[in-house]
């Protein structure tokens, strides 16, 4: 049994609809599912500058209540069922999939996460066994670097996100509101 602890930033009225329904899967640039930056010295700041890059977007500007909100969830799954899709090997079979769609060096997001999803698809059709849990590291867009200024990518590489594919495997610990500064 593998257990993860990670946070997600977003605005009040997404937290109550996450506790009535569930997170809601998005692409994202390891596959589709709900994002969770890994527990960290930097964690809560992580999920605080998504908020605040989404805020900026304007993604939240037909809600109820846009003020800012962080979940910190535990993720737990079965060891077979979580992929570090870090891992050397996994990074070159990905790799040579990009080749064979024509898109390793110009693949768009869409791509990506498409390719992702295909590559976690057909591990699950080989193995029998779903795979609720990714591991990645992911780089914020370059629009959102500012937000995220707190954060050194050049000293620590990408943070680490954890991608869950599967409702059941999360469990929300606490959620803690964005005090505004």
């Amino acid at each position: 049994m593998i257990q993860k602890k990670g946070t997600h930033g977003t605005c009040a009225s997404y937290v109550e609809e996450i506790k009535e329904h569930g997170f809601k899967f998005s692409a994202g640039r390891g596959g589709t599912g709900a994002y969770f930056w890994r527990e960290s010295k930097h964690s809560i700041k992580l999920a605080k500058a998504w908020y605040l890059f989404q805020m900026d977007r304007h993604n939240y500007d037909k809600v109820e209540d846009n003020n800012g909100a962080i979940i910190i969830v535990t993720i737990t799954v079965d060891n077979e069922e979580f992929i570090d899709i870090e891992d050397t090997s996994v990074k070159d079979e990905f790799a040579e999939l990009l080749e064979s769609m024509g898109k390793l060096n110009n693949a768009s997001d869409e791509d990506i996460c498409g390719a992702w999803d295909m590559y976690i698809t057909n591990i699950e059709q080989e193995t029998g066994v779903k795979m609720k849990l990714l591991e990645l590291r992911v780089g914020v867009p370059s629009t959102a670097k500012r937000f995220f200024s707190f954060y050194s990518m050049k000293a620590l590489g990408a943070p680490v996100c954890f991608i869950a594919r599967d409702f059941e495997c999360i469990k929300i610990e606490n959620i803690e509101e964005i005090e505004d500064e």
